[in-house]
């Protein structure tokens, strides 16, 4: 297992912990709160907004699962 895949494989890990209601997908409304509580940011700061673009690459507001695709 590569360096990448063991990072996404941790990434859905993740993910799958937020995504409480098991719907494949969290708002980015859920995902800054979820940050703001356990990591100490303040509301859409720069670093929220830069991490989001990365896992919101449809714009829709939703971070979806099937982004994060594991390797082949």
């Amino acid at each position: 297992m590569d360096v990448a895949d063991d990072y996404t494989r941790r990434l859905r890990d993740v993910f799958d912990l937020c995504d409480i209601d098991k719907r494949g997908y969290i708002s980015i409304d859920h995902f800054v709160q979820l940050a703001n509580e356990h990591f100490g940011t303040s509301g859409w700061d720069t670093e929220n907004q830069e991490v989001c673009l990365l896992l919101c690459n449809s714009f829709s507001g939703y971070i979806f699962v099937f982004y994060m695709k594991l390797g082949n």
